[in-house]
């Protein structure tokens, strides 16, 4: 299966929902689907089709906060992650590539944010390009924001006190996936599919 297919794509599909059209959003194979009233949806040359702020996941559950225990367990539960010291700060990686890690603002991060920098702990988190970086940015702007430090690169910063343990361990396995040897996930996307099935 070409990497591709494993991550990024977006893709739109009108439910048939006679006088309540509602549109499905796909933002990855396990970040699951926003599911909202078309109305809501803002179409956007470079992503293609974003979620106005304040739309949800249609699983998303009461909001609790996650923590480094949650990060730490999700991140060393996939396979062959291994937790390093970056920066005097907490990192897991896969084949030698950061993929989530501990990510306190810096002064220059602050400054640039301003009154809107979140005081609590914030996890870096890859994503598999730049389109999907825009489209969870849109998708859960309450949780899930960026720097100018981060201006190009593909990752989003992640502030735990406001996302919930589900939707982290979908962040974290999504980010896994596009930095995961091919092979390997193959093997586990495999792996949840029979667990799923039985």
């Amino acid at each position: 299966m070409p990497r591709s297919s494993l991550s990024s794509s977006l893709a739109l599909m009108v439910l048939p929902e006679p006088g309540k059209p509602h549109t499905m959003i796909s933002l990855g194979p396990l970040l699951g689907v926003a599911i909202v009233p078309p109305d809501r949806i803002r179409y956007s040359q470079r992503v293609g089709l974003a979620l106005e702020q304040g739309c949800t996941h249609a699983h998303a559950q009461a909001r609790a906060m996650a923590t480094w225990a949650q990060v730490r367990r999700y991140a060393l539960a996939l396979p062959d992650v291994v937790e390093e010291t970056s920066f005097g700060n907490a990192a897991w990686k896969v084949n030698k590539k950061l993929f989530v890690w501990e990510r306190p603002l810096r002064k220059s991060d602050i400054a640039a944010l301003g009154d809107a920098a979140p005081a609590g702990a914030i996890l870096g988190m890859r994503t598999a390009d730049l389109e999907m970086k825009e489209a969870l940015l849109r998708s859960d702007p309450h949780a899930l924001f960026t720097t100018p430090h981060f201006d190009g690169y593909p990752a989003v910063l992640v502030q735990l006190e406001k996302i919930s343990a589900n939707s982290l361990k979908r962040l974290i396995v999504e980010a896994w996936i596009g930095r995961a040897p091919e092979r390997s996930v193959r093997e586990y996307l495999a792996r949840q599919k029979r667990s799923r099935s039985m």
